[in-house]
């Protein structure tokens, strides 16, 4: 999980402007969590970029090559988005791999050569060479989303002091519920944490409701009654459950 430092939060005061705004923006666009919504904005500038220039930058390169690995999401967005041009990158992340392969492999031949010869003594030698072949610690594009997130999460939990941004959030979707619970842990304000419980079980009833409005106007005696917001229900539930902003076009198998 990301931990912000001393650091991160003197960054997070210099884009807390630009971070407002698109809160702000998102709280009166966003069909669903105002803080996925954004975090989907960013992911998806960060991949054209990706496209455009990144994908040979070498600080771009050293910093996946350091702790190279993809999700299956990502990567199929890159199997479906990408072209040629990522042979450059992908070239050099083997170049990267194999020598940190070739690394491992001498260690282990000179831990077979010493003496005396012994099961742990190798082992030593093996686990030494692992440090340049370093673990997978999760998919870089979906920690970068992650580090977002908390930080318009940051930024938002302060907002809601203000009685003009929770009139904002009020008329919004609100949070999902992953971001509404890591807002609850980090928030240190009982009147936001109080704000935010409401709202949620608000909403929550809201959705009660259209669903017994749902159902009731599936039995034959109240079939001709107009149709409307029920009707839509399990896409609202859908998004307060979800881990991110869904697709909106999802391609059908």
């Amino acid at each position: 999980m990301f931990r912000p430092d001393r650091k991160w939060y003197a960054f997070l005061g210099r884009l807390t402007p630009v971070i407002e705004a698109d809160l702000s923006h998102a709280l009166r666009q966003a069909p669903g969590c105002p803080i996925c919504w954004v975090v989907e904005e960013e992911v998806n500038r960060a991949f054209r970029w990706f496209f455009i220039d990144n994908y040979n930058d070498i600080s771009t390169l050293m910093a996946i090559a350091e702790h190279p690995a993809l999700c299956r999401e990502h990567a199929q967005r890159l199997l479906r988005d990408g072209n040629d041009a990522l042979s450059m990158t992908f070239q050099f992340l083997i170049l990267r791999e194999r020598q940190g392969l070739l690394h491992l492999r001498k260690q282990q031949n000179q831990g077979h050569l010493s003496t005396p010869w012994s099961v742990d003594r190798w082992l030593q030698w093996l686990r030494r060479g692992l440090t340049r072949f370093p673990p997978s610690r999760g998919c870089r594009f979906c920690r970068a989303s992650e580090e977002t997130g908390s930080t318009l999460l940051a930024v938002l939990l302060e907002k809601l002091l203000e009685e003009d941004w929770r009139s904002r959030y009020q008329v919004s979707f609100g949070l999902c519920r992953r971001h509404l619970r890591e807002g609850l842990t980090q928030t240190v304000y009982p009147e936001v944490a109080r704000f935010l419980l409401e709202e949620a079980d608000r909403r929550l009833e809201t959705l009660e409701t259209e669903f017994e409005l749902y159902f009731r106007r599936l039995d034959v005696q109240h079939a001709d009654e107009p149709k409307g917001k029920e009707q839509q229900a399990w896409q609202e539930a859908l998004r307060y459950f979800s881990l991110g902003e869904p697709d909106p076009n999802p391609k059908k198998r």
